[in-house]
């Protein structure tokens, strides 16, 4: 079954319970690639340029920490970074603009936290940690 996915053309990206990635390619209407990255399901899924971040439910529990967020390449598939944190509640995408365009995902955790994630660099840039508890929308 679909548990995420996103729609950026000419693409569009399943997240699945099993953990897996499904790449469809819009105009040729055919499965891209199935990559298999995630041990626990797929919650999140976004897509910018030729980056995937996907986050998962791999930790046991709210209060423990899994292996939750990963950059992949869109075209190949392969794992650029990934990413120990407390299970992801919700994900957005953020541009900024100006002399240099970034974009920036943001995560919010069972923690009370969310982490600024610089999409370019595949790295967290910065962590707010202003609520107590879990953060449910961005």
């Amino acid at each position: 079954p679909v548990s995420a996915l996103v729609v950026r053309a000419p693409v569009v990206i399943l997240g699945r319970e099993d953990g897996t990635l499904d790449v469809w390619d819009l105009e040729e209407r055919r499965l891209q690639h199935r990559i298999k990255r995630h041990q626990g399901k797929v919650t999140h899924v976004e897509a910018v340029g030729k980056i995937i971040i996907s986050t998962s439910d791999e930790a046991e529990d709210d209060q423990s920490e899994g292996e939750c967020v990963r950059f992949c390449d869109l075209r190949s598939g392969r794992l650029l970074s990934s990413f120990t944190t407390r299970r992801v509640t919700c994900m957005a995408l953020r541009s900024s603009h100006g002399s240099r365009c970034k974009e920036y995902v943001l995560t919010g955790h069972t923690s009370g936290k969310s982490i600024v994630w610089d999409v370019e660099e595949q790295r967290s840039v910065h962590t707010l940690d202003g609520h107590h508890k879990t953060i449910r929308s961005m």
